[in-house]
């Protein structure tokens, strides 16, 4: 599992290091190894990480064709890293976290269209893949 290493700067605003990979966990603690650092970062001990798809599982949905990896590709790193992928923003009782802007026709494309749409009218967190990418700490 991945997660992303971040600081707090004087705002109190997340300032992303680099990316951990944890590697081992036993009962009480967990190894990891960094697999990505931003220039003139350091990851260290006080630092804090998350992983966007977790603890708590979060759902995703898919608006478009994915470029960045295959819709197989992002649904095992995504369920691999605690999360799940929906195909409509609201399925029963449950609404999706984020809608992933991927390429779409706006002229042709009446379904990411009306997942845009959904996705505005429950609040949902929308993110081009791109920065979906970056968040879950993939290079």
């Amino acid at each position: 599992m991945r997660f992303v290493a971040f600081a707090k700067d004087a705002k109190g605003q997340p300032l992303k290091k680099g990316v951990v990979e944890i590697v081992r966990v036993s009962d009480r603690t967990s190894a990891g190894r960094i697999v990505a650092q931003e220039k003139d970062m350091k990851i260290g001990r006080d630092d804090y990480v998350y992983n966007l798809a977790g603890p708590k599982q979060k759902l995703f949905v898919f608006a478009g064709t994915p470029k960045e990896y295959t819709m197989a590709e992002w649904t095992n790193y995504i369920r691999a890293n605690g999360g799940e992928i929906m195909e409509e923003v609201r399925s029963g009782d449950q609404v999706a976290d984020y809608l992933v802007l991927c390429t779409f026709d706006e002229q042709k494309d009446t379904k990411a269209i009306q997942l845009i749409n959904d996705a505005r009218e429950f609040g949902l967190q929308m993110m081009k893949e791109a920065q979906l990418k970056s968040d879950m700490g993939l290079k």
